[in-house]
């Protein structure tokens, strides 16, 4: 539940400078273009079968956010067909939940059957009574912020049925939110149009649609990074947005470290400091409040050093430690964010970890920043 107050606050925020308009029901768009294209059912090389798509096209599409990743489902086909299902699709929302920060849980509606998933799907869930399924896939959120993050996609989805891009500020009038099981939330669009060559295309996560992640390269580094583990982390393979990845378990706490690259105008300490500080549950600061509280730290040994800019953002419950550094011409940020308390114990081996990054040259990020 407190996710649930925690997103509708955020979205209500993007509003305020468009009014304050409420809908129970979000908005539903035809669209008088025709166009037939092969249909993947999912996206980003999820589908298995194609089809022709010809008249209007329903899409009913959810993310639900967890702390480092995205889940997305989708519902997607012919209009008359989705609509004869669409209850049973907001009736299977309902029932999903997370036993764990990766693994999501269901109860499939009479007549769905789950199918094995692949690189590209987590799960697809076929109907038995017609030719439709529910694509369920995840992604990485890297360093998106989550308006970010789900308006990309929400974005995406609206191309593949012709539809126009929104702005931030019409997220709340163009979505509706579903409670969980568990009391997370899903964010939910209804879309209807013309199926594009949009339809194809994969999910984001800060960037571009992506293929299948790198393997993680052996000996803890990448063509770009060397760096010593602290003990207790647990390596995960890179992504294309995170160029290192690393989980914390400790008594019931957990954290996530994240070693990320943007283009170096990203790296105005103001702005990231201010998104992390609402993440943890903290308001915006001031330029000469960060000044007060930043200080310098060692990123790399003595033969590759950068001096970067740390500073800890601690809130009631979760807790945030973050270096920026410039080098190799692009802006790296190193985060460890998690429950206070272990965020807080693994204060040193946070700093021992920066200390050892060492960062070689680099062709820049595949995000497309």
């Amino acid at each position: 539940m407190a996710r649930f107050l925690f997103l509708s606050t955020l979205v209500g925020l993007l509003t305020a400078s468009a009014g304050c308009r409420q809908q129970d029901e979000i908005r539903r768009y035809t669209v008088p273009k025709q166009s037939e294209i092969d249909r993947l059912a999912g996206g980003g090389g999820e589908a298995a079968e194609t089809s022709e798509l010809s008249g209007a096209q329903r899409m009913l599409a959810a993310i639900v956010l967890r702390p480092t990743q995205g889940w997305f489902f989708k519902f997607f086909g012919p209009q008359a067909a989705i609509d004869t299902h669409a209850d049973d699709f907001d009736g299977f929302l309902k029932t999903v939940h997370f036993k764990d920060d990766a693994t999501p849980e269901w109860s499939l509606p009479e007549g769905w059957t789950q199918k094995p998933g692949d690189q590209f799907r987590y799960a697809t869930l076929a109907i038995n009574a017609a030719p439709l399924e529910v694509t369920v896939s995840t992604l990485g959120r890297g360093d998106a912020d989550e308006t970010e993050y789900v308006l990309r996609n929400i974005n995406r989805w609206r191309g593949q049925v012709g539809l126009e891009n929104i702005a931030p500020s019409e997220l709340q009038r163009e979505t509706k939110q579903v409670e969980l099981l568990d009391g997370e939330t899903a964010i939910v669009v209804d879309l209807v149009g013309q199926a594009s060559s949009g339809a194809m295309a994969g999910p984001f996560a800060g960037g571009r649609g992506t293929a299948a992640p790198p393997p993680a390269s052996p000996g803890g580094a990448s063509p770009q990074l060397k760096y010593e583990v602290p003990d207790g982390w647990q390596e995960v393979p890179a992504t294309r947005f995170r160029k290192a990845s690393f989980r914390i378990s400790d008594g019931g706490q957990s954290g996530d470290v994240s070693v990320t690259d943007l283009d170096a105008s990203a790296g105005d300490l103001l702005p990231n400091v201010n998104r992390w500080r609402e993440q943890v549950g903290l308001g915006p600061t001031t330029q000469l409040d960060v000044d007060r509280h930043v200080s310098s730290v060692d990123v790399g040994p003595e033969a590759a050093r950068h001096e970067g800019q740390y500073i800890e953002m601690i809130g009631d419950e979760k807790a945030t430690l973050a270096v920026i550094v410039k080098a190799a011409g692009r802006a790296w940020f190193i985060k460890l964010t998690g429950d206070k308390l272990l965020v807080e114990r693994q204060r040193d081996h946070f700093k021992s970890f920066v200390q050892s990054l060492a960062i070689g040259e680099t062709t820049g990020a595949n995000d497309g920043n």
